[in-house]
């Protein structure tokens, strides 16, 4: 004898479907959840690489590299950014010392030309002068053209200086330069009387003499130009010298 047995597998396969179906949601949501997650972890790994940019970006049209990004970081990314922005920091010095010495290059040729200018319109005007008058506006010229061509040999100095880091400075007497300085400023500003005083004769310091007279030239020439002039007196600028050790 056999006996046959039939159970119904309905419960099961619809289970089973429904099992697959959940399977299939669960993955497609974790696999979801995964892409956004790497994302956004992706983007805050790059973000230092993209402020890094947009400062490249920045500097490149602006031309103004002080800018600063974030580098509080400890990892290779915060390295780099900091040595991105010692790098930034060196152009930006290196900018605002161009503007500087432009600045300083043109307050010293200015004066000069000014004079020029006068003494240059005096002199080939149709007024008659007798031939001491002519003699000093002459040599007035001279010397204008005289402090010009310094100025540009400085120039030509600092940029070799620049190009030559150990380059040696000459030595040049301080009283003797302290006098010449005066008597350049005396020329320059003539409605005050510029007096050197002290210092011990046979003091050297390292500059050469030009350089060092124009090194005071330029606080005796701020003297006399904000030094008002006066109907009663004659003012005063002293230079006063000494010597310590």
């Amino acid at each position: 004898r056999a006996l046959l047995v039939g159970v119904p597998v309905t419960a099961m396969a619809v289970t089973f479907e429904r099992t697959v179906r959940a399977l299939a949601i669960a993955s497609a949501l974790s696999c979801l959840a995964a892409a956004g997650i790497g994302y956004l972890a992706g983007r805050a790994g790059v973000r230092p690489i993209r402020e890094l940019i947009t400062a490249m970006e920045d500097v490149t049209h602006t031309a103004d590299p002080h800018v600063e990004v974030d580098a509080h970081r400890a990892d290779e990314l915060g390295a780099l950014a900091r040595s991105f922005n010692g790098m930034l920091g060196r152009l930006a010095h290196a900018l605002d010392s161009q503007r500087s010495f432009v600045a300083d290059a043109s307050h010293e040729l200015r004066t000069p030309l000014t004079t020029l200018r006068t003494n240059t319109s005096l002199l080939f005007s149709d007024r008659t002068f007798d031939d001491e008058t002519t003699a000093v506006l002459q040599s007035a010229i001279s010397l204008e053209l005289d402090s010009m061509q310094t100025t540009i040999e400085d120039l030509i100095d600092l940029a070799v200086l620049d190009a030559d880091a150990d380059a040696v400075l000459a030595r040049a007497e301080l009283v003797v330069v302290a006098h010449q300085a005066a008597m350049d400023a005396q020329r320059h500003w003539p409605h005050v009387n510029y007096t050197v005083t002290g210092g011990t004769p046979g003091v050297l310091i390292p500059l050469h003499a030009n350089r060092a007279a124009r090194l005071l030239g330029v606080i005796l020439d701020n003297a006399g130009k904000y030094t008002p002039p006066s109907v009663d007196h004659r003012p005063e600028v002293v230079l006063g010298l000494e010597t310590d050790g």
